[in-house]
């Protein structure tokens, strides 16, 4: 194991978080609020503790899939208890485990809060809240690659074992400069969300904490009533669109904008996703029609909720809870999905739903035709066996996973069945919302600070896919060879 390796990239991990952290400081300033000071010590522990990290040589500057694997899930670990400490040191928080689930929260994208009252925190803390979601979004190893240099070999290790779906892909040849490039996408796509909601009428402080939770497809609220709460109409459409846009893979659209404008038609996830997204949206259409009374209305909460829970932004403009049974259904299962492959999206992704499906229709032909012989393919790409395989492992540990928070929570807080399940199933897809008690605000403080454990433990894994996360509390891990 190289420990150096994976000691300095802590530390340069520190040091991009001790960036960000000062940058809600400055926010604090700026709108004068009076918790600036819960942001030094923070600033201080990601400084001197990080810099000296950064200094650490090793025998060899590359790395392989153990410490790939380790500096991804540690990384995490770190940013959320330091991202933790602001709320902690404040005193707006008082129990370390909230500040822990809200940190974690924050930065896996989920949006689920134990805030009963929002605007009760300082501008800067809601800054600092709101940012989280945007650095988790792409990911933080992801922008440490576009700023530090690595070699080839470990980048890609990097980028394997942060980013979601099957294969992060190469934008281009090299890792660094596509992790540039894919920044490079969500900074533009962020201005544009920006400049959308200010013309919407929005204040500026209003719109980039929107703007944050949109494009990183968090979902915070920042007032106690949430987006619906501005009653503006060309705003909600506005992240309406962009939470569908982000949860599309950045790739296709730096494609799309170097030339390869049938970029999306041609990539299966994103038609096949487009597709059943779209058709969710017409069946809970017509499911609530009675409830609006005019199908315009319908169709625009149907589309915000639709778009809102696939892509695990979590932004509610409408109590769903109360649709009828076959729309919530239909919004548990694209809670389940989620959204593309390389987006910022979580849940279990739409690419992963292709390949079992016709890994499933591939099993059906060798029984009606025990000699053909027929790959799995996706966009002309033959997959491997293993690749195939591992989609099906995955999908076995994701769901035994989401069984077992479910059922350790039950056990723990003993709550109704709907508010369990729902509560689990939003965490480990990163989406916020939930059914029964949470609600679609997704508030999480009825449940004890040990149910709080589990599901911020459910959420950190989610968001890194399970293994990563995982692998830490493997002992397989910390084993020479």
């Amino acid at each position: 194991m190289n420990y150096g390796i994976i000691a300095r990239t802590l530390g340069y991990v520190m040091m991009v978080e001790g960036s960000f952290l000062s940058l809600s400081a400055v926010a604090s300033l700026l709108t004068g609020a009076s918790d600036v000071g819960s942001f030094y010590p923070p600033i201080l522990l990601c400084v001197l503790g990080g810099y000296p990290l950064t200094r650490i040589k090793s025998k060899s500057d590359r790395f392989f899939v153990k410490e790939g694997l380790m500096i991804a899930g540690l990384s995490w670990l770190v940013m959320v208890v330091i991202g933790a400490l602001p709320f902690y040191i404040g005193g707006h928080i008082p129990s370390f485990v909230d500040c822990l689930f809200e940190s974690a929260s924050g930065f896996s994208t989920t949006g689920a809060s134990i805030l009963t009252d929002v605007e009760a925190l300082p501008r800067g803390l809601l800054f600092w809240r709101s940012l989280t979601h945007w650095l988790g979004g792409m990911g933080v190893l992801v922008l440490m690659m576009a700023l530090v240099p690595l070699s080839g070999g470990s980048s890609l290790l990097l980028m394997r074992a942060e980013s979601t779906g099957l294969d992060p892909g190469k934008v281009v040849p090299r890792m660094r400069e596509t992790a540039r490039r894919l920044y490079t996408v969500y900074i533009a796509l962020s201005a544009i969300v920006l400049v959308a909601l200010l013309l919407c009428g929005m204040t500026f402080y209003d719109a980039a904490l929107t703007m944050f939770g949109t494009v990183g497809t968090g979902g915070f609220a920042h007032t106690n009533t949430g987006i619906g709460g501005f009653n503006n109409l060309p705003a909600e459409i506005v992240v309406g669109v962009f939470m569908f846009v982000c949860s599309v893979n950045f790739g296709i659209y730096y494609q799309m904008f170097t030339g390869q404008r049938l970029a999306f038609f041609k990539n299966t996830e994103a038609v096949v996703y487009t597709a059943m997204v779209g058709a969710v949206v017409l069946l809970i259409s017509f499911n609530i029609l009675p409830i609006y009374g005019s199908l315009s209305a319908a169709l625009h909460q149907a589309a915000f909720q639709a778009s809102s829970l696939v892509s695990t932004t979590g932004y509610a403009t409408a109590n769903f809870d109360l649709w009828p049974d076959l729309s919530r259904a239909l919004l548990m299962v694209l809670m389940f999905m989620g959204g593309c492959a390389g987006s910022t999206a979580g849940g279990f992704k739409a690419i992963r739903v292709v390949v079992i499906y016709k890994a499933i229709r591939r099993e059906i032909n060798h029984i009606l035709h025990p000699r053909r012989v027929q790959g799995v393919t996706v966009d002309d790409r033959m997959l491997s066996e293993e690749m195939v395989r591992g989609v099906l492992l995955f999908f076995a540990l994701y769901v035994a996973l989401l069984v077992g928070s479910f059922l350790l929570v039950l056990m723990i807080d003993g709550l109704d069945l709907l508010t369990s399940f729902s509560s689990a199933l939003t965490c480990i897809s990163n989406v916020g919302p939930a059914f029964g008690l949470a609600g679609p605000m997704g508030n999480f403080s009825m449940f004890s600070g040990y149910s709080k454990l589990v599901l911020t433990f459910t959420m950190m894994a989610g968001r890194l896919e399970l293994y990563p996360f995982l692998l830490l509390f493997s002992p397989a891990m910390y084993k020479k060879g």
